[in-house]
């Protein structure tokens, strides 16, 4: 079961959850704040981590062109050897015993100069044999060990091992666990076709095979196929391993399944505690960190205290009108205009509705006040007096065609910035 477990943690490493979770937990702030980049927008920051990432990148080339080597290494021994017909591998898959488990048979290559029995491939998988003339019994075995380790999907997770180790080259940590799988992947196959109560063979039978094969070992070591590279001390800790667990009691081992799934489940719930507490440590640091800006409540706010008066037009039919049509936006304007004495200045067709509000405001680039400031609807006219820069907002209490004026009511003539804006 932990073998198992074990199986489940290698292939985590390939899959980001780390990454996600973060992402997913960062929407629940709803702040809105972005990192735009950061730390990429400093520059020293952005060196050094660039600078980082050739190194890893290197290394990892590094690795990979070992990877790469060893599979064509392979395919170099497959294309020279001599693949068995179908006629022949029908007959040793037909001796073998019904304990066996395989999904369909699996080509069998006999190959010259190599030491010693393997199986390779992730899609497509091979067993190899040395040229050797090997009993029937011994082949038995060494076919049924291969075989196994095909049943358990040990070449998959050798190859995602050997991905892992190039991603990840920096930590020979990764190397040691991939070493610990790769023993206890033999450990769990000796157990199947020694110990069960299906065994075909007795532990004595089936190590006497293995311990003839290490003689044959050779230099010859793979790391992408299941071989048999041992030694005698790799020999030694496996026959205990398996002598240790077929010695424990059926108690003992309902212990250790117990204890194996408390494991499996604890793992995950501490990793989801932690994350739950890591959000609450970040909320804490981001409401920590807000910061509230108030406006100084000294500085006097603007206060329009213009009184309008309302006049006729007919009233002042003497004064000298000049009109002029709104340019561009019908909403918003601004506009120099040069005034004589005793004369108006009006921007006409302004459309306006009930309720909106015109905002109109002037700045003396020449002479000086009193100004009238207003809006025209039909005979009606409601104006403010100016004697300097100033402002006001006129309210439109009903829908019309309105004319926005300045008049001119000083002793000589001035010259005027007129803007306004409806809203």
């Amino acid at each position: 079961m932990l073998y198992n477990f074990l199986k489940i943690v290698i292939a985590l490493f390939l899959v980001p959850f780390g990454w996600f979770y973060i992402t997913l937990k960062n929407y629940n702030f709803n702040t809105g704040i972005s990192y735009d980049w950061y730390p990429w927008i400093n520059f020293k920051i952005a060196v050094f981590l660039f600078l980082l990432f050739v190194v890893w990148l290197l290394g990892a080339i590094y690795h990979l062109q070992e990877y790469m080597k060893e599979k064509m290494r392979l395919r170099n021994i497959r294309m020279l050897g001599m693949v068995l017909d179908d006629e022949k591998l029908d007959k040793i898959y037909l001796e073998l015993p019904e304990t066996v488990h395989y999904k369909k048979k699996i080509p069998i290559v006999i190959c010259r100069g190599l030491h010693v029995p393997m199986v390779t491939g992730i899609f497509k998988k091979y067993i190899y044999l040395p040229d050797y003339q090997y009993d029937p019994e011994t082949l038995k075995i060494i076919l049924s060990h291969e075989l196994t380790h095909v049943y358990h999907k040990d070449l998959l997770f050798k190859n995602l091992s050997a991905v892992i180790t190039i991603a990840y080259w920096f930590w020979p940590f990764f190397r040691k666990l991939f070493q610990e799988y790769d023993g206890w992947s033999e450990v769990i196959c000796d157990m199947e076709l020694c110990m069960e109560s299906r065994a075909k063979w007795t532990a004595k039978q089936y190590y006497s095979v293995l311990l003839r094969e290490i003689e044959k070992s050779g230099t010859q070591n793979f790391k992408m196929c299941s071989a048999l590279y041992e030694t005698k001390n790799t020999m030694k800790w496996r026959v205990e391993s398996v002598k240790k667990y077929h010695e424990m009691k059926e108690k003992s081992k309902l212990l250790a399944c117990i204890f194996a799934v408390v494991f499996g489940v604890s793992c995950p719930a501490t990793v989801f505690a932690a994350g739950n507490i890591a959000e609450y440590g970040l909320n804490e640091i981001y409401e920590g960190s807000m910061v509230e800006i108030r406006e100084s409540s000294e500085q006097p706010e603007y206060v329009d205290s213009l009184v309008e008066q309302y006049e006729s037009v007919l009233d002042d039919t003497d004064i000298m009108t000049i009109e002029v049509t709104p340019q561009g936006s019908a909403t918003s304007g601004s506009y120099t205009w040069e005034i004589e004495k005793g004369s108006r200045v009006s921007l006409s067709s302004v459309s306006l509705k009930k309720g909106q509000t015109v905002a109109m405001g002037i700045s003396f680039s020449s002479g000086s006040g009193p100004v009238a400031m207003g809006i025209i609807k039909g005979t009606t006219k409601r104006s403010v007096s100016l004697d300097s820069n100033g402002m006001h907002n006129f309210e439109i209490k009903e829908d019309g065609i309105y004319k926005l004026y300045v008049e001119n009511k000083s002793n000589g003539k001035i010259k005027v910035d007129f803007n306004y804006f409806v809203f």
